[in-house]
């Protein structure tokens, strides 16, 4: 947390270079995300964020967050004082996480740093008490990383789609 601005730009810049060929990809600006990493900073967990070097250089990182929706699900999208306080007494209690997004550079795939980053987080997680996990947002054609979930036991069990068409 001492070194989150720097952090964020390494996001950034992951992110950015990870998910350009992605259907539907748009770049995100520093502002974006110097928003997020406001609204999200406060329930970050440290040992919930990875990254990867090579020679020094940065090239992935997973970012992943407790599942607060088990909470936030009860509040009907209602947020006041009762709510935050419930909010910050259950929160230790959760046992299940989200992966929100991870990246891996295009040079550095296939080298094994995508099943590094999951299985790292997985156990850090499990050091933290979390013992579940939704990975959601893989796209449904990446089949390296739904061959690296599939290695990890995970289970399919939703599909969104997209659908377009001119008007």
């Amino acid at each position: 947390m001492k070194r989150f601005d720097a952090e964020l730009e390494i996001v950034r810049t992951i992110y950015n270079q990870a998910w350009e060929k992605n259907w539907g990809f748009v770049p995100m600006t520093r502002a974006e995300l110097d928003h997020l990493a406001h609204e999200l900073r406060p329930v970050v967990v440290p040992e919930m964020v990875q990254f990867v070097e090579v020679g020094g250089e940065p090239v992935g990182f997973a970012f992943s967050l407790p599942d607060y929706n088990l909470i936030l699900r009860y509040f009907r999208g209602r947020i006041g004082l009762k709510q935050l306080l419930l909010f910050w007494l259950i929160r230790p209690q959760i046992n299940r996480m989200r992966m929100l997004t991870m990246g891996v550079v295009e040079s550095y795939r296939n080298r094994g740093i995508e099943t590094l980053l999951v299985t790292e987080t997985v156990k850090k997680c499990r050091a933290v008490g979390i013992h579940s996990a939704e990975l959601g947002w893989v796209l449904e054609d990446n089949d390296r990383m739904n061959k690296v979930l599939k290695a990890i036991g995970s289970r399919h069990y939703r599909t969104h789609r997209i659908y377009e068409k001119a008007l």
